[in-house]
This record gives C-alpha cells, sequence and structure tokens, in this order.
C-alpha cells in the first residue's frame, strides 16, 4: 500500500501524479473520481472494488483489533500518540462541518465499510510517556514528516491514560460526523453486522502537535475601501511583504488588541483593533475568537458583499493575492489548544476550516474494517 496525505490536503494536481505513481496508492480509495460513461455512485463501487482487490493480492493484510504506536517528527518536535478504536461518544468537536462534504464521505463509506483515515484528537499530557516502544515501520514523507508506526503489544497503559478526559477533536470533525452518521442509521438495520461504535483515530498529547490558523482570503472587495474603514476603526500600519514575517508579526501584536495581517498585491499591513470586541453568535468562548470576530464584526464593515475563504498557510494566502484570484488576504494569529477547549466545551464550533494541526498522520498505514469479510 502507498501512503498519500489526508484527503482534503491533496490537490487534483497531487492526485494525479500520486494515482500514476502506484496502482496501489490509497487515494484510489479515499478520493475516488467519476470517469466518463460512470453513474452517479459508480466511484464509491470502484473504490469498494479496490479495497477487496488489495486484499486478495496481499496489499492489505488483516490483523485483527490493535493499538499501535505512532510518532511523527517534524520541525525538531515529536509527536507521539496511538493509533486506535475509539468510542464516538464523548469525543469533543470544535469546528463547523458541511453538508456536501458529510453525504460524499458517508457514500464512500457505506460503500467500502471502513475508516479509511484517522479522526485526529488531543488526549492528556503525558500520553506519550505511557506508549511504549517496539520495532516501527519507517515513512518519511514528502513534506520532510518521518513516521514510525508499531504494534503494541501491551497496550493497558495507553488505555489507562485515555480513561480520563474527554477527547478533543484536533483534525477531522468531517470524519467524526461522517462515523457519527453511519453509526445512526446501521443502528438496528438488518443485514450483515457492523461495528460502527468506535471510530479509528489518532490520539496524542495534548499541546505536542503544532497549532496553526487557517488563514482567509477575499474576493469582489475593493482594497481602498477596506483600508480606508480599518483605518477609521482601529489602527493600520505597513509591515512585512513576506507572508510567513506578517503572520510572525500578527501573533506577536495579539498582545495590543484583535490583530490581522492584510496582504494587498502590492502592499502588506498590520491592523488593530479594539480586543474587547466581541463576535454575536455562540457562547462567550466562541464569541471572542478572532476569526469569529473578522466574520462577524469587522467583515460587514470593511468588505460588504464580500466572499471568505480559507487558505491553510500564509504563503498560499499571498499567493492568491499575488496571482490574482483573490483582492485582499487576512492572515490570523493562531487560537491556543486552550481557547480551542473552550469552545467545544461550551458546545460551540469555530466556523469551518478555522485550525490547523501539524504534522498529520499518513493515510493508508492503517485502516479500521466495520464488518468482516468486505
Amino acid at each position: 500500500m502507498v501512503t498519500s496525505p489526508p484527503y482534503d490536503l491533496v490537490t487534483p494536481e497531487e492526485r494525479r501524479l500520486l494515482i500514476t505513481s502506484s496502482p496501489y496508492n490509497v487515494v484510489r480509495l479515499t478520493l475516488p473520481t467519476l470517469l466518463p460513461g460512470d453513474l452517479p455512485g459508480d466511484q464509491y463501487k470502484r473504490a469498494a472494488s479496490y479495497l477487496r482487490v488489495w486484499l486478495r493480492r496481499g496489499v492489505l493484510r488483516l490483523e485483527g483489533e490493535a493499538v499501535y504506536g505512532y510518532q511523527m517528527t517534524w520541525n525538531g518536535r515529536v509527536v507521539r500518540g496511538v493509533l486506535a478504536a475509539v468510542p464516538l461518544e464523548g469525543l469533543l468537536p470544535h469546528e463547523a462541518t458541511k453538508g456536501e462534504v458529510v453525504a460524499e464521505r458517508l457514500a464512500l463509506m457505506e460503500a467500502t465499510l471502513v475508516n479509511a483515515e484517522p479522526i485526529y484528537l488531543l488526549g492528556p499530557k503525558g500520553l506519550d510517556q505511557a506508549i511504549p516502544g517496539g520495532k516501527t515501520l519507517a515513512r518519511t514523507s514528502r513534506a520532510g514528516v518521518e513516521h514510525h508506526l508499531w504494534r503494541l503489544d501491551d497496550a493497558s497503559a495507553a488505555e489507562r491514560a485515555l480513561a480520563g478526559e474527554p477527547l478533543l477533536v484536533a483534525d477531522g470533525h468531517h470524519r467524526l460526523q461522517t462515523a457519527r452518521l453511519f453509526h445512526e442509521t446501521h443502528r438496528g438495520r438488518e443485514g450483515p453486522p457492523v461495528e460502527s461504535s468506535r471510530c479509528l483515530a489518532f490520539v496524542t498529547a495534548e499541546g505536542a502537535p503544532f497549532l496553526l490558523p487557517h488563514h482567509r482570503v477575499l474576493k469582489n472587495v475593493d482594497p481602498r475601501f477596506f483600508l480606508k474603514t480599518a483605518s477609521r476603526l482601529g489602527r493600520v500600519a505597513p509591515a512585512a511583504r513576506n507572508p510567513h514575517r506578517l503572520a510572525q508579526q500578527v501573533a506577536e501584536a495579539r498582545t495590543e488588541g484583535r490583530a490581522y495581517g492584510v496582504i494587498l498585491k502590492d502592499e502588506s499591513y498590520l491592523a488593530i483593533f479594539d480586543g474587547k470586541l466581541e463576535g454575536k453568535e455562540g457562547g462567550p468562548a466562541r464569541r471572542r475568537l478572532d476569526l469569529v470576530v473578522l466574520e462577524e464584526v469587522l467583515l460587514p464593515e470593511l468588505a460588504p458583499g464580500s466572499m471568505l475563504l480559507p487558505r491553510a498557510t500564509p504563503a498560499a494566502a499571498a499567493t492568491e493575492v499575488a496571482e490574482g484570484r483573490a483582492e485582499i488576504a487576512i492572515l490570523l494569529a493562531p487560537p491556543t489548544v486552550s481557547e480551542v477547549r473552550a469552545v467545544a466545551l461550551e458546545g460551540s464550533v469555530f466556523p469551518a476550516k478555522a485550525t490547523y494541526f501539524l504534522p498529520k498522520p499518513l493515510t493508508g498505514l492503517v485502516m479500521r474494517a466495520l464488518t468482516w469479510p468486505l
């Protein structure tokens, strides 16, 4: 089995490269597409067919119920945790989901009857110390992340560590919502037994991965009106042209108020607004988020009628402006894990595509069958 990044990080061009690189790349399963002559749904049937063929040929091997140690090393940081089946109940999501994405992932799960990719969860501090080592399967991704996987002969210490506080969903909100809908539709349904009360998850210690923001780009907006209005509502000053340096300036200015980096075609600015500004929807923790203040309070004044889209990195957001696909990029400071947990505990959610945890587990190393035989 040839691995890939998580499905939502694979661009169409990268998918083409992965498909042509190997007949056994997992994107054939996780990102099926309609081919000429297909009927709607044929792409999911084809994904299920690939899965059965790979099992027959030994590309995938069934190991039975297991818990795996999993470690990622990137940019000097070690993220160590477990890959295991965890109960769907009690998980704390923090981001909104899109119905059309969940519908597509649900159709794929119905056809394949597997958890093809893990949900990314944050568990208690010290979890990494409860995971014994072992002989590892090692991979280095194209992003330079070192991945190590090993089966745990004794997972009791890790299981005890996970039995405490609720687990916070870092990434994989659409996967979680898909798994919950699948479970609801299959409870009491006649047919082969399906074990859907749990889902495949990677669980690591809170604070282990990097927590970054998804930034935003604006379309259909007048940059001069934006700047003029921002200067009236807050403080605006020229800032670094390099998007990564500008992102650092935004994070450093967060103590001064609501800070945002603003990238135009040939200029960049640091905009700072009153730190007491709050959004309009949800609980207090949600209303205090920089992204919520931006979307619910500032943009109706700065860019009425504009289209707002997420971008994962400062460079990606800046490129949209440089290449003319957006008029403005807005860089945000990263939220803290404490803020994320507070939003989840009060029952609120961030806007979709708000947080970005790195590094991310590879797809294709471990899957979870929901029934057997497939």
